[in-house]
């Protein structure tokens, strides 16, 4: 959104100069006028179609909802539940005191996801970090060197990509 405004303003003293030639009751004024009027209703038409969808990896977005609302249930979140969005994801950011994120480990792999880093803080205020400091939870695609499969096990969840292990007590 910032990008278009960037560019509206940018590009309309251009335009308005181009208009000023144009006479008010000319059929090139009329032309314009239409074709802005398709333009608009083709963008909002096209918006209400893309309303509730991805817009960018779908398989990510669905395995953070599934790893956030475990671990959010496992914390025992203080999140007004009647603030929270029909698939139990928040529809805004949980307002925290500070340090009170959860923090997850990530193996090697993941160093540099950052989709799923921002999108782990975005929705669920949780952070990531290098799973060197193993922490109670570790999130991974699978293959995660270092990771002892004796003191960590797989969490049932119905993830495709990321997966999430819990430390055995």
């Amino acid at each position: 959104p910032f990008s278009a405004l960037v560019l509206a303003v940018l590009a309309g003293p251009v335009i308005a100069g181009l208009l000023r030639g144009v006479r008010v009751d000319s059929s090139a004024q009329r032309s314009l006028r239409w074709c802005a009027l398709v333009l608009l209703l083709a963008v909002v038409g096209w918006s209400l179609t893309r309303a509730g969808s991805y817009n960018r990896d779908e398989v990510m977005v669905r395995d953070i909802k599934a790893i956030g609302t475990y671990l959010r249930a496992e914390r025992h979140a203080t999140t007004d539940v009647a603030h929270d969005g029909p698939d139990g994801v928040p529809k805004h950011a949980p307002k925290h005191a500070p340090g009170d994120a959860l923090v997850v480990s990530a193996c090697k792999n993941l160093w540099r996801d950052w989709g799923l880093e921002t999108n782990l803080l975005r929705y669920f205020n949780i952070g990531m970090r290098r799973h060197e400091v193993l922490d109670r939870y570790v999130i991974t695609t699978g293959d995660c060197p270092g990771l002892a499969q004796e003191d960590y096990l797989r969490v049932a969840l119905d993830t495709r990509r990321y997966h999430l292990y819990e430390q055995q007590q």
